[in-house]
């Protein structure tokens, strides 16, 4: 279920940037698009450093809220910034690894997975061979 809402969140943050690319950007990259799209036209990049996913909206279409390894963390954390790339501010802790944040509809609060309460290390990540833990002995399962 994660791998589809990375996929719906992937597939839905360059389109609807394209949608409000009226927004003056603080920092960003336009990026030019190849001339056989036909549906996407004034993307620009919001977020730069590290590795960054999982973008969503607030209800208003002002903020964007996603997870990143900026700063030079190991770990995901979850941010929040102005849809024009602005004020870039780091609501979580600072330890474990977060995901899948979510602004409510009103503002007030904000939803995110987090691993700090078992430890506030950045735990291993998940093998890509199937291991359904972390670091999985060769062959084990």
């Amino acid at each position: 279920m994660k791998s589809l809402a990375c996929l719906f969140a992937i597939g839905i943050l360059p389109v609807t940037l394209v949608t409000l690319g009226h927004l003056p950007a603080v920092q960003s990259s336009v990026a030019s698009s190849p001339a056989t799209e036909k549906h996407l036209g004034n993307i620009r990049q919001l977020t730069f450093g590290g590795e960054n996913a999982e973008a969503y909206f607030s209800a208003d279409g002002r903020k964007l809220i996603f997870q990143s390894t900026r700063g030079g963390r190991e770990c995901d954390q979850i941010y929040t910034m102005n849809v024009n790339g602005s004020a870039v501010k780091m609501i979580s802790n600072g330890t474990g690894r977060t995901t899948c944040s979510y602004f409510f509809p009103n503002l007030g609060r904000v939803l995110y997975s987090s691993t700090h309460l078992g430890g506030t290390a950045c735990p291993s990540r998940y093998s890509h061979d199937g291991c359904k833990r972390p670091k999985c002995p060769s062959g084990d399962q």
